[in-house]
């Protein structure tokens, strides 16, 4: 069952040993949380909406990757998540404008907070800054304080970042809402510039699942592929922002069913500025029409021009970030929509599908049983730690040791004088469970019957509370006469 909040904090380098090779992931990009708290419905803000109600999945359903920002007190300010500084600004240097060739030379000449390797930020850089809690600007004030208004078409900001199908345009953040255009850059009128300097965005890494699905291991974000067919993923569906929230939360693919919409920040690390028509890495992504795709982030600037009727959405015919009308004049727009999910929701850096046990925090994928699923998930698994045969006079000590045992009934014991030979059931009654999920137990069993000089072969197995059976052995042991040699 899905929560009203969802809160996944992710943690910074980890770094895994696991057994079984297993693949371990460290996220190269933590994508921020937009910052969005309220929720919308077409055009007014409402109380956020549980589970199962109309407009629930939008942005503020979710606080994923909380927004973690340090000022520190040299005209910087850190971004936790990213690892990228930013320069904060002064009011004085906040009024400032620059055409591009002069802004790259800002950035490159700033020496500031004890560093001169400043740049001019590309466009996914800018984009994880961006907060879409507040408008004009869309920038967390407590941490950029000396933001000037003015009007909004003129409150752009340069990235480095080329618009891919003319080359002499640069993409600009439009920051007073959060929209990302494109603008000349030998533009005689002159606009602003963040510079940014740390972690270069390390772009992304997909693969594909094989299920309908594709995993970015740079975000951990997986995504929905879109069919083909005519169902109910094919590419060419439209729905209204409603339905489209409604769609994602429904959503069941790839055995996964905690999909929902995606935010303007995360549909930001599908838009391939490198192509165009769609703007997308077709060899991932092949079924993407050229049109807007919807996030669930609403534009929440209450002026004239702006209003909430509008969300957030994606035009994969270029990447442009814009909106979407929810409804303008009786008005529903229908878009597309690509649903999103966590591919490590339980954060212990193995992504779906590779992981044993996906809701479940477990770095070393043990699995005792070998059965694919992970044992601290896994009802029937009894971690054995020993299961020896011990010989004396006319009968064999049968002994053994557990580490665990989660869910277990008890045990049987087996014998066959072959080893590869039918093995008979050797206790009366179910030998009782001692042990817990944390702790083991020690157990003994005498085989009274053996005679001695002949070779017995012992399988122990184990019955979980479901009637799940696990085999373990076999042990082998010969009795003998004592004061007798072999």
């Amino acid at each position: 069952m899905k929560n009203f909040t969802k809160i996944r904090f992710v943690f910074l380098s980890v770094i895994l040993l696991v057994a079984f090779s297993s693949p371990v992931h460290s996220l190269d990009l933590i994508v921020p949380d937009t910052g969005q708290t309220l929720c919308y419905d077409w055009d007014t803000t409402i109380t956020c909406p549980s589970v199962g109600q109309d407009f629930y999945g939008q942005d503020a359903s979710y606080l994923i990757n909380p927004p973690n920002l340090t000022d520190n007190g040299d005209g910087t300010v850190t971004d936790n998540l990213t690892g990228l500084v930013w320069e904060k600004k002064t009011t004085e240097s906040e009024a400032l404008t620059y055409t591009y060739s002069a802004a790259c030379s800002y950035c490159e000449g700033l020496s500031l907070g004890g560093h001169d390797d400043w740049r001019v930020p590309t466009r996914k850089e800018f984009s994880t800054l961006l907060n879409y809690g507040s408008a004009s600007p869309t920038l967390d004030i407590v941490y950029f304080p000396d933001f000037t208004y003015i009007k909004p078409a003129e409150i752009n900001y340069w990235t480095i970042s080329d618009y891919y199908s003319d080359p002499t345009q640069a993409w600009v953040i439009q920051i007073s809402f959060g929209f990302i255009g494109k603008r000349s850059k030998s533009n005689a009128t002159p606009i602003k510039v963040r510079c940014v300097y740390g972690n270069t965005d390390p772009g992304t890494t997909f693969v594909d699942n094989g299920d309908g699905t594709a995993t970015d291991n740079v975000t951990g974000l997986m995504w929905e592929q879109k069919t083909d067919d005519g169902g109910p993923q094919d590419k060419d569906n439209v729905y209204t922002w409603k339905d489209a929230l409604a769609y994602c939360e429904n959503l069941t693919a790839a055995g996964y069913n905690d999909w929902r919409m995606p935010t303007p920040k995360e549909l930001e690390r599908l838009v391939d500025l490198g192509t165009s028509s769609p703007a997308i890495d077709n060899t991932y992504f092949p079924n993407t029409a050229n049109g807007l795709y919807w996030t669930g982030t609403t534009c929440s600037a209450p002026d004239s021009c702006h209003q909430q009727y509008k969300a957030l959405a994606v035009n994969f015919s270029d990447g442009t970030l814009s909106y979407g009308s929810k409804l303008e004049e009786d008005v529903y727009e229908t878009w597309y929509v690509r649903a999103v999910r966590s591919a490590d929701p339980d954060n212990d850096g193995i992504f779906d599908p590779a992981d044993n046990c996906p809701t479940t925090y477990n770095p070393d994928q043990k699995d005792s049983d070998g059965d694919g699923l992970g044992d601290v998930c896994d009802p029937t698994v009894i971690q054995l730690s020993s299961f020896t045969a011990t010989p004396k006079t006319g009968e064999i000590i049968l002994a053994w040791s557990t580490e665990a045992e989660i869910d277990n009934a008890g045990f049987n014991l087996y014998c066959s004088e072959s080893e590869g030979g039918a093995y008979s059931k050797i206790n009366g009654s179910l030998i009782p469970a001692r042990g817990t999920p944390t702790q083991g137990a020690s157990y003994s069993f005498t085989d009274a019957g053996a005679k001695n000089r002949r070779t017995y072969y012992y399988k122990l197995e184990d019955i979980d509370i479901y009637g799940k059976s696990t085999m373990h052995g076999p042990v082998s042991a010969v009795p003998r006469k004592l004061g007798t040699r072999d």
